[in-house]
């Protein structure tokens, strides 16, 4: 078979295999594919060469397959995915663990907040209603406005001066008015000699 080099060997069949003379080749003589020689009896060696050049054997970098046969490395394959299944059945039992103790903790929370007050429960239509009108008392509508009449200063009614206007143009020529009075006072406070 051929297999392509890399800078961590060889992979054949999900087992990685790696020399000096491997690593060599891939650094300095750069060489992409190699061909492989695998026996199902040994799989902790292989052999490889590069193009037509000489074979060379290449032990597996992890020393527990060095010595089996592909049939010892199926059985070993075969346990270990029996106990990540087991330790999966672990991991999944701690998770439900860990989320029902988040969903207790969550619901203890918000049977506390609703006995002190802090969430507010569903309202009838009557509360609604009562909210409602006790929230919009102090709206500013124009109909409310209307229905006041005009303007009337704070503490008109001691100066015995009588209401204004509360047309547009009326208080914008009181505004006007006002303007030239300040610019005026501030004219009379600058010239002090």
């Amino acid at each position: 078979m051929r297999r392509k080099l890399t800078r961590k060997g060889v992979r054949v069949r999900n087992i990685d295999y790696q020399s000096d003379a491997l690593m060599h080749m891939f650094l300095n003589d750069k060489v992409d594919d190699l061909e492989v020689l695998w026996w199902d009896g040994d799989i902790g060696t292989i052999s490889v060469r590069a193009g037509i050049g000489s074979w060379m054997t290449v032990s597996a970098c992890e020393e527990r397959w060095i010595g089996k046969s592909e049939l010892e490395m199926l059985g070993d394959l075969a346990e270990e995915a029996e106990a990540d299944d087991a330790d999966q059945a672990v991991i999944d039992a701690e998770r439900r663990a860990r989320r029902d103790w988040i969903n207790a903790a969550n619901r203890e929370s918000y049977r506390l907040k609703r006995l002190v007050g802090l969430i507010s429960l569903p309202k009838t239509a009557d509360e609604l209603e009562y909210e409602t009108q006790r929230f919009t008392r102090h709206t500013d509508t124009a109909e409310r406005r209307h229905k006041a009449g005009p303007h009337r200063p704070l503490l008109g009614d001691l100066e015995g001066t009588a209401p204004t206007d509360t047309t547009p143009a009326a208080n914008h020529a009181q505004e006007d008015t006002t303007a030239d009075y300040h610019v005026q006072a501030n004219d009379n406070n600058l010239t002090m000699e």
